[in-house]
């Protein structure tokens, strides 16, 4: 038996979840001389969140949206591309991204109204999720300096258009769960190539690998690579648990009511025990947490309390 306690709501048993993996994508780039105005292009006041329990409330990825904005801009005015950063965490629904461009000068209020009406129709679209979504245009002065060559912009730009984000399917079989997601959740550009990666998610492996073999056949057809790294395997539901039926009547006789028993979308510690130990029998549960994987994560005291009092309850029951 396996008590695992990295779930975040209280109320709930977790018995099933996603397998996944990060697909590291490396898309190389030439560089070249120009001069011109240097503009900081930010986009920021996103939610963010966890790319596996948050996935399903639409939230905006600022790696798509910056690259939503770029496409646009190069039908606004000329432009190079000098730097780009997005993201710290493949898991975490990236929340800002930064790109460095160099325009003529008198492109610089082209730059800066394309960007104003993007932040308005930006936040229209993602009312209710991100609606302080912001476009800033920052001046930064004359620049003399490396861009991306021509063709190396537009295959950043197409990977950043094309590359697939949230949820790509729901599960048939089980009512409101996530099946299939994915996440590139950073993207850094140096002098030499563009890497991005993805945290792709699936409680199918053969859609897991579907859909990473997209991602990869994408960076491949750009002139790149792709490798996989941290693949973890899905934890399966069993019908039969005789843990989870302890731990259901051991929140009832602490509780009153029954918890909510639900296969979820983010990845557990359970499915790589589930995968080497023959017959576990795994449930997850945990205290109430919010905004996981930002800046505004919390924790509720009480409710690790009475999470702790669950815990002991659940442990005298099994030794019953």
């Amino acid at each position: 038996r396996m008590i695992n306690m990295d779930s975040e709501a209280e109320g709930s048993l977790w018995i099933s979840c996603a397998g996944g993996l990060s697909a590291v994508s490396h898309i190389p780039v030439q560089r070249v001389a120009a001069e011109g105005e240097k503009l900081e292009v930010k986009v920021s006041g996103l939610m963010g969140g966890h790319s596996g329990s948050e996935i399903d409330k639409k939230r905006a990825n600022a790696n798509i949206v910056m690259g939503r904005f770029l496409y646009a801009l190069k039908q606004e005015a000329d432009y190079e591309i000098i730097s780009y950063e997005g993201g710290q965490k493949d898991n975490a629904i990236t929340r800002e991204a930064i790109c460095e461009i160099l325009v003529a000068r008198e492109d610089v209020e082209a730059v800066k109204a394309s960007a104003a009406k993007a932040e308005d129709g930006l936040r229209e679209e993602y009312a209710g999720t991100d609606g302080n979504i912001t476009v800033q245009i920052t001046e930064e002065g004359h620049a003399e300096t490396d861009v991306l060559h021509p063709t190396s912009r537009e295959k950043v730009l197409f990977y950043l258009v094309q590359i697939p984000f949230g949820i790509q399917k729901m599960s048939g079989s089980i009512e409101g769960l996530v099946e299939t997601s994915i996440n590139p959740g950073i993207l850094m550009l140096n002098e030499e190539e563009c890497k991005i990666v993805s945290s792709v998610r699936s409680s199918i492996d053969s859609a897991k690998d579907a859909l990473t073999a997209k991602v990869c056949y994408l960076s491949e057809f750009l002139g790149g690579d792709c490798v996989t790294e941290g693949d973890y395997p899905a934890w399966e539901y069993r019908k039969e648990s005789k843990l989870r039926d302890i731990m259901v009547d051991s929140y009832k006789e602490l509780f009153g009511d029954g918890p909510e028993v639900k296969a979820i979308h983010a990845g557990l510690e359970c499915g790589l025990f589930y995968e080497k130990i023959e017959g576990l029998d795994a449930v997850s549960f945990g205290p109430t947490m919010k905004d996981i994987h930002t800046t505004e994560e919390v924790l509720s005291i009480s409710s690790t309390a009475r999470m702790w009092d669950y815990l002991v309850k659940v442990l005298e029951n099994i030794k019953a």
